[in-house]
């Protein structure tokens, strides 16, 4: 693929330093996508280059003009970025989400990706706002905005929207056009990115990997956080998150679990990885930042298990495992042989119990941290 960067922040030192171009594996109606070092996605992100990025987006929203605004984080790579830029701005949030709940939601689709149907809940919350700011981790062609606008317009009365993303692909005339069709139907938006480009050329080619076995070694035994009188759940933003209390709230969890994380290490362990599942992005970031802090080390880093089949292309992508978790759905992670170079790898998992534990052993340095009540 043939690309240009048209304009980009001053806190990027070159292209690169953006995204990494990779490659969709199988994927036949786009066969690219961008990697981004900066959300704690695909590729492991430092805490602080996560808060320097999620700083700079947020400054692009002038707060004084907002009235009644909602954030809402587009699945799976913006919802860690969209949690933390609705806790600086201190506005309510919400992402959207591929997990299936039965409860009331709606539903959009994302026509290239691997995994169409995105859902919202809460869906009476929307109806109280009065401003949309969406955020995403860069907007390539607009359909998938598109789509997600057509369908909050059928449900609500928002008629101010504000598109924020590191990059924009769109060109100007493809943005003029967005925007009057939007005014046509008594929308008004606005975008804004820290970088802006323009693709030149699609490569047709599709790219597709050997298909390589599931991966299925569960550890036994886990490592256990027990409280009594602690809420323990991890918040992913998939349900509404109403003020600056609710990020606090998660904050401090997040504190509490880096405190007993660090308790069980050796005090020699440095060059720390954690690892969050899916869509739980935020959280392992605040774990990681606080782990940071603690262990006086720079090497602590997160990252994610993520649904998006990536070929590996040797480059970007060197490796890559994949395996179903326990909800039979199937996930993949990236770069093993740069995870087996830290001390350690600590996985966040979600489940209730041993019994449904959403990652096995990825790694031979992969503990498991299973977040428990006592007595559950």
């Amino acid at each position: 693929m043939k690309y240009k960067i048209l304009k980009k922040d001053p806190m990027f030192r070159n292209d690169k330093d953006i995204f990494q171009l990779g490659k969709r594996d199988g994927n036949t109606k786009r066969n690219f996508l961008f990697l981004s070092k900066w959300i704690g996605k695909h590729l492991e992100c430092k805490p602080s280059d996560f808060t320097k990025i999620v700083t700079e987006l947020s400054k692009k929203i002038n707060t004084d003009s907002l009235q009644n605004a909602m954030c809402i984080g587009f699945a799976e790579t913006a919802t860690g970025i969209g949690m933390a830029i609705a806790d600086q701005l201190m506005l309510p949030y919400i992402s959207t989400t591929r997990e299936i709940y039965a409860e009331e939601h709606i539903t959009f689709t994302e026509d290239h990706s691997h995994a169409k149907d995105h859902f919202i809940y809460d869906v009476d919350k929307l109806g109280e706002k009065d401003c949309f700011i969406l955020i995403d981790d860069e907007i390539t062609t607009g359909n998938s905005l598109k789509n997600m606008i057509n369908i909050l317009n059928q449900e609500t009365l928002v008629t101010d929207y504000k598109v924020l993303s590191i990059l924009n692909w769109m060109p100007k005339e493809k943005k003029d056009s967005f925007i009057k069709q939007m005014n046509e139907m008594g929308i008004q938006i606005s975008f804004y990115a820290l970088a802006e480009g323009e693709i030149l050329e699609e490569d047709p080619y599709i790219y597709c990997n050997d298909r390589e076995d599931l991966h299925v070694s569960y550890p036994d035994p886990c490592v256990y956080y027990e409280k009594e009188d602690y809420h323990l759940s991890p918040v992913t933003g998939r349900h509404y998150l109403d003020d600056c209390m609710d990020f606090d709230h998660i904050d401090m969890h997040a504190f509490s679990v880096a405190c007993e994380i660090d308790k069980i290490l050796e005090p020699t362990m440095k060059n720390i990885l954690i690892l969050g599942h899916g869509e739980n992005i935020y959280f392992p970031y605040s774990v990681a930042n606080s782990l940071a802090r603690f262990r006086h080390s720079k090497k602590v880093t997160f990252k994610t298990t993520s649904r998006t089949p990536i070929y590996v292309d040797g480059k970007v992508i060197r490796s890559r495992k994949r395996f179903k978790d326990n909800h039979n759905i199937t996930y993949h992670i990236y770069n093993i042989e740069e995870m087996e170079k830290h001390d350690v790898v600590i996985f966040l998992s979600e489940a209730k119990n041993i019994e449904e534990i959403e990652v096995p052993k990825l790694t031979n340095n992969m503990i498991h941290f299973l977040l428990k009540k006592k007595g559950a």
